[in-house]
């Protein structure tokens, strides 16, 4: 099996799981994907895909390419749980296509929302690494497709929301500790004042997240791409400074306590043979946060953060190859844990 870029490690790992910038694009000589015909959409989709391949002169890395409308739906919905496409895309993938590069940490899909919605991921507080080599990338695409762009508003996009830069950029970040203090949802608000939003990584229920939570900028008119980068990395780094202070805190003064909770968290996932999402979600944060602060040992160091993704219902059907819900959708997750969760040191 081929390294995946959320297999390295990076700068405050233990608390940011990935960074992730996201790129919107038109091309100028081009109507928007919601206004092409079929035809046109097919012959554009065919010659972006196949000329898009040339940006491994750039990074060196492969790209493979498929289309979104010939995929299997259920395999769409596990590429959103990866965050390798977005819910339009599964939900509407007609004429759409997708390259992606053999660590995944390159993404560019192709006619759906927008012409290109370039994406690049990386583990850890990575944003201006991130930046310095998707930048290339799209000055490489734009020399072969000029995009839309407008002097005073920007890069042209179907949304309002995404004109100017027409970038996102993200962190992943898990609050296992901070997310539970009372004055939490208080600083969730705090933060908007910045132009940013913190949200849960998984869907829309903080339940089901795991702690884990993504840090996005609001704003992409009327700033630049610099600007955006320092002010998640700005917040980010509140939230990262807060959350290792409780780690540090529980560990030093309350460690019988600390690891009362990361080896039960262990023995529920171990041996469980039903496990719900929210339920494997919730003791596999405890294994992460634990696990980074040394408070727990694997004899091999465990990626519980690709763990976390691989237990999303629609990742757990593609693994297993069956349509699975209800009580086989637990047992087959309690499978998966005991499979992939390494065994602890003594």
């Amino acid at each position: 099996m081929s390294m995946k870029w959320y297999d390295e490690a990076g700068t405050e790992s233990s608390v940011v799981a990935a960074s992730r910038i996201r790129l919107s694009r038109n091309l100028n000589a081009c109507c928007f994907p919601g206004k092409m015909s079929e035809q046109q959409t097919k012959e554009m989709t065919d010659d972006l895909c196949r000329k898009l391949k040339r940006i491994s002169r750039i990074d060196g890395r492969s790209y493979e390419d498929c289309r979104l409308d010939q995929m299997d739906s259920m395999k769409r919905e596990a590429l959103e749980e990866k965050q390798i496409i977005n819910g339009a895309s599964v939900k509407d993938p007609k004429g759409a296509g997708l390259l992606v590069s053999g660590d995944e940490a390159v993404s560019i899909t192709v006619n759906s929302v927008d012409h290109i919605r370039l994406q690049l991921s990386q583990s850890g507080m990575e944003l201006q690494q991130i930046w310095a080599q998707i930048d290339k990338l799209d000055d490489c695409i734009n020399e072969m497709y000029p995009y839309a762009y407008d002097e005073t508003l920007g890069y042209m996009t179907t949304y309002p929301t995404n004109l100017g830069t027409g970038m996102k950029a993200y962190l992943v970040l898990h609050l296992a500790l901070l997310d539970s203090v009372d004055k939490f949802s208080d600083i969730v608000e705090e933060i908007s004042r910045y132009g940013v939003k913190l949200r849960p990584a998984f869907g829309k229920d903080k339940e089901i997240s795991g702690s884990m939570y993504v840090l996005s900028n609001q704003k992409t008119l009327g700033i630049s791409e610099q600007e955006i980068i320092q002010v998640i990395e700005k917040v980010g780094s509140q939230l990262i400074s807060q959350e290792k202070s409780l780690r540090r805190h529980s560990v030093e003064r309350h460690r019988i306590h600390a690891e009362d909770i990361c080896l039960k968290a262990y023995g529920n996932l171990r041996y469980s043979r039903l496990m719900s999402l929210s339920s494997g979600m919730r003791l596999l944060s405890s294994l992460r946060w634990g696990q980074e602060e040394q408070v727990i040992t694997f004899e091999k160091y465990c990626n519980i953060y690709e763990l976390m993704i691989g237990i999303q219902p629609a990742s757990l059907r593609v693994f297993y190859e069956k349509n699975l819900e209800g009580e086989a959708m637990d047992q087959a997750r309690a499978d998966y844990l005991q499979r992939f969760l390494p065994l602890l040191k003594q």
